[in-house]
């Protein structure tokens, strides 16, 4: 078991030593879709599948990846720091940096780790989202709700509109 954790984390710190890739435009919308793929393929095996760090390897690791679902962790952070973890790492942590992805893959997954916090519940078809991904993507969950309260949307639909703001970037 050992070796296997050795192994996983040799091949995920090599992986970001392989130089940037294409670089977002400044007006790039993150494809949530995509970024799911990512997060099954580069994430998954320690924060688990549906983030909350519930895998083998996950587990047997000295320092436990972050339950990335749990509400009280994203509520502290944007994507945009998402983001910023992503592409540097969390070496304090165990995380390696993800730099071999673009940096639009790595906007595409950090927009794709905030969906975890609805819980899979995308928004209804009919539903727009009232803000767009550049007023959400420097703001926490909680900043997003408060910005809609001021704005005059009614408490029951705080979290829906929440959900449409992070599943439908446009």
């Amino acid at each position: 078991m050992k070796r296997a954790v050795f192994l996983a984390w040799f091949l995920l710190s090599i992986s970001s030593f392989a130089g940037e890739k294409q670089k977002a435009p400044e007006n790039y919308l993150p494809n949530v879709s995509q970024g799911e793929k990512l997060y099954q393929s580069n994430c998954s095996v320690c924060h688990g599948a549906k983030g909350m760090s519930d895998t083998t390897l996950g587990k047997t690791l000295k320092k436990k990846p972050a339950m990335i679902a749990d509400p009280v962790i994203l509520n502290r952070l944007s994507p945009e720091k998402v983001f910023e973890l992503i592409t540097h790492g969390f070496l304090d942590r165990g995380m390696p940096s993800y730099k071999h992805l673009s940096e639009m893959e790595r906007w595409d997954l950090a927009a794709y780790i905030f969906t975890l916090n609805c819980n899979g519940q995308r928004p209804a078809p009919d539903i727009r989202p009232s803000l767009s991904w550049i007023e959400t993507k420097n703001q926490t969950d909680s900043q997003i709700i408060e910005i809609l309260k001021k704005r005059g949307v009614p408490e029951k639909y705080l979290l829906q509109e929440l959900s449409a703001s992070r599943y439908l970037i446009e």
